[in-house]
């Protein structure tokens, strides 16, 4: 049984959040070490980028792996290099079992293009396969890439005789595809400052930049299912940015808190108590904080 979509998610509903793990007390790094070792996909959800941007950066190191950030749709000096950023969020989000990523609470109910426009729309491009360049190139212009004399940000392309330069969203480096006539002799990693090949890749892929004109009729909630641990400061905070949403949406969140795993960082005691809530007394041992409750997590989270 889930919430009804005329009231308010329930911070204490049992049938609400019989998946979530609830942390009171003094969270602070406990929260970023249990998403980094949870080794599932998790949304952890931000309302402001300064306690993100710590976040992003203790996940990233407690996990040694990388943790994306969505920015907030505000009107900001660097819009275009942040729509890069929302571009490969998304990509990952929908591709990437393991993908860790913050998303701020501002923009539960902001449009976004459709997953599937996301995730499928994909060149994959292999060492010797045979393709004509020239269609890299019209691929490249169509998802939105920028042709540049040389490639040294995200969204640009270049082409240079038998060599086609390009930085997807989603990747941390740009990519270097070298062709012998129309077979594909090698695809790299490159450095975009001293613009010296790199890391040897079997494959790369072409993925698509959002852009203005895109059909942008879904949100987040249509990326999220049962599979993605969700972290977030409470019902509350939901509630508050879902009030002026339409029941469509309030539904889907309703269905999506009754399923999926969380980790509610209210503050608030669980509705079974003791048994599903952790308390963080302090920061000084992580590890064996973690490991203590380690099956219980699990436990809940699975």
């Amino acid at each position: 049984m889930h919430p009804s979509v005329n009231e308010p998610i329930d911070e204490r509903s049992d049938h609400a959040y019989d998946g979530c793990l609830y942390i009171t007390g003094r969270a602070g790094s406990f929260v970023s070490f249990l998403v980094a070792h949870t080794r599932r996909k998790t949304l952890v959800l931000y309302e402001d980028e300064d306690s993100a941007d710590l976040l992003r950066e203790e996940i990233s190191y407690y996990g040694n792996r990388e943790v994306a950030l969505f920015p907030p749709f505000e009107d900001r000096f660097f819009e275009e290099e942040d729509n890069l950023r929302r571009s490969g969020f998304l990509y990952r989000l929908a591709t990437d079992s393991l993908f860790i990523g913050l998303f701020p609470v501002s923009s539960l109910t902001h449009p976004l293009p459709a997953r599937e426009n996301i995730s499928e729309d994909v060149m994959t491009i292999r060492v010797g396969d045979t393709v004509f360049p020239e269609d890299i190139h019209d691929n490249l212009d169509r998802k939105g890439y920028e042709l540049a004399p040389l490639v040294r940000e995200g969204g640009q392309y270049a082409k240079r005789g038998s060599i086609v330069d390009f930085f997807p969203p989603a990747s941390e480096k740009p990519v270097r595809c070298e062709f012998i006539g129309d077979q594909i002799l090698s695809v790299r990693h490159f450095n975009p400052l001293s613009q010296r090949s790199e890391k040897e890749l079997t494959h790369c892929e072409i993925t698509s930049i959002l852009k203005k004109d895109n059909d942008n009729s879904s949100t987040i909630m249509d990326y999220l299912d049962d599979s993605v641990t969700l972290v977030h400061p409470g019902a509350w905070c939901i509630n508050n940015t879902l009030a002026a949403a339409d029941l469509s949406t309030k539904s889907g969140w309703a269905r999506l808190l009754g399923g999926a795993p969380q980790i509610d960082l209210s503050g608030v005691v669980g509705p079974s108590g003791e048994q599903k809530t952790i308390k963080a007394v302090s920061n000084d041992d992580l590890r064996q904080l973690f490991l203590q409750h380690k099956t219980q997590i699990f436990h809940i989270l699975r």
